[in-house]
C-alpha cells in the first residue's frame, strides 16, 4: 500500500510539472499533427463527424479527437486548448502505473518503483504532453494493453482475456500502430499456451466487443 501511495503522489508531482511545462506554450508548435487533431476534435463536437474544412479525415483513428472534443463546452479557443493540454498530461502520466505493474513481478518493488518514476521523467514522456498528439494517449494504453496481455497469457489470470482485448482495442485506435499488439499476443500464445485456440476464440470476441 504504502508503494502506490508514493506512486500516486510522484503521479500528482508529474502532471503538475506537465502542467507547468505546458503553460510556456499556448499556439500550437507541431502545426500539422495538432491542427489535425483539434480540428477533428471539432468537428466531432459539432457534428458527430471527423472532417477537416469538410472533407472527412481519416488519416488518424477517432479516438483521442472524441476524448479531447468536450473541452470545446469552454467557447475560447485559448481555454479550449489549454485545458486539452491539462487533460493531456494526466493522460500521459498515467505511464508510470501499467510500468509498476509490469516491473514488480521481475524485480523487486522499490526498484520497480525507481525505475517507473525514470520512466514517467522521460524526455519523451514529458515533451509529448506539451502537444496535442495522441501519443499522451497511446503510451499509456499500449503498455496497460501489454500488462494485460502479459497477466491472461502468462499468468494465466481469466479476468484479464477480456480486459487486454478491450485495451488492445483502444490502443489500435488511438494509434493504428497499436495494431501490433496482435501479433505480439499471438506470439505469447504460441509460446507459453498450450490451449491456443481456445484462447484466439477468447481474444477475438474481447476484440470485436
Amino acid at each position: 500500500m504504502k508503494v502506490w501511495k508514493k506512486l500516486l503522489f510522484l503521479y500528482l508531482i508529474l502532471v503538475g510539472v506537465k502542467i507547468f511545462l505546458t503553460s510556456l506554450i499556448s499556439v500550437p508548435s507541431i502545426y500539422g499533427d495538432e491542427y489535425l487533431y483539434v480540428k477533428m476534435a471539432r468537428s466531432f463536437f459539432e457534428n458527430f463527424t471527423f472532417e477537416l474544412h469538410g472533407v472527412p479525415a481519416s488519416k488518424y483513428p477517432p479516438l483521442f479527437a472524441i476524448l479531447i472534443s468536450p473541452f470545446y463546452f469552454l467557447g475560447n479557443m485559448f481555454y479550449v486548448y489549454f485545458g486539452i493540454k491539462v487533460f493531456a498530461c494526466f493522460l500521459s502520466a498515467c505511464v508510470i502505473f501499467p510500468a509498476y505493474l509490469l516491473l514488480k513481478d521481475f524485480i523487486s518493488k522499490k526498484k520497480a518503483f525507481f525505475i517507473s518514476v525514470m520512466v514517467g521523467l522521460l524526455s519523451t514522456n514529458l515533451n509529448f504532453s506539451n502537444h496535442v498528439l495522441s501519443e499522451n494517449l497511446f503510451f499509456p494504453l499500449f503498455l496497460f494493453s501489454f500488462y494485460f496481455l502479459y497477466g491472461a497469457i502468462i499468468k494465466e489470470e481469466k479476468k484479464f482475456f477480456y480486459i487486454s482485448g478491450l485495451f488492445v482495442g483502444l490502443t489500435f485506435l488511438a494509434k493504428f500502430i497499436g495494431i501490433i499488439l496482435v501479433p505480439i499476443a499471438f506470439v505469447m500464445l504460441i509460446y507459453y499456451r498450450k490451449n491456443f485456440w481456445n484462447t484466439i476464440w477468447h481474444y477475438l470476441v474481447s476484440f470485436l466487443v
